[in-house]
């Protein structure tokens, strides 16, 4: 950040020194925001002509260097921020494949929880709830009683186990709230 701003206080010292004309220092603070637009992202970031129309017409708009200058910073600030929101984004959409992968091999463990998996992947357990709601549509608890329930659908199907033994194997110890979680799910229950 101190760096940026000695740049540009120098570039824009230097160009009011030999009293660039604003149409020129206008297009100098365009490819300062295209050149950092490459250096933070190493290509340029998404923005279309309208946005570029957008920026030239407001730096037009400002009467000195200085005013440049700030506008051009301020948007600097706005770009890297952006570049560290994707950053976290996608840190963020990796460690939620992560935990929805766990969750899709171990659903049968019955004491599976949003507090055994905040604890296991080391996050809190509303920014976990959070995360996983974006990430699957769906909360915690509704993604874990649907695979359970498909898979238990799916082994009364294919298999001759009774009940009690599917409802144990999807991680419902408790059969009674197994046929009643399954008779939700599917307005039928498990012998039907």
């Amino acid at each position: 950040d101190v760096y940026k701003r000695q740049l540009l206080d120098s570039a824009f010292k230097a160009m009011k020194e030999e009293r660039f004309p604003s149409d020129a220092m206008i297009e100098a603070g365009m490819q300062i925001v295209r050149s950092c637009m490459i250096i933070y992202s190493g290509q340029e970031l998404e923005l279309n002509d309208g946005a570029y129309q957008s920026i030239y017409l407001s730096l037009n708009q400002l009467d000195t260097a200085e005013e440049m200058k700030d506008f051009i910073s301020h948007l600097l600030d706005e770009m890297l921020e952006e570049l560290l929101n994707r950053s976290r984004d996608k840190n963020s959409d990796e460690l939620i494949a992560k935990v929805v992968d766990y969750v899709d091999r171990s659903y049968a463990e019955y004491n599976m929880s949003l507090n055994l998996l905040a604890d296991k992947f080391g996050l809190s357990i509303p920014y976990l709830s959070k995360i996983f709601k974006a990430y699957t549509q769906k909360t915690f608890t509704d993604y874990l009683i649907e695979i359970r329930i498909k898979k238990a659908a799916e082994l009364l199907v294919t298999t001759s186990k009774k009940v009690g033994e599917i409802s144990e194997m999807v991680g419902y110890p408790n059969p009674s709230s197994f046929i009643r979680i399954f008779k939700k799910y599917y307005f039928m229950t498990p012998i039907d």
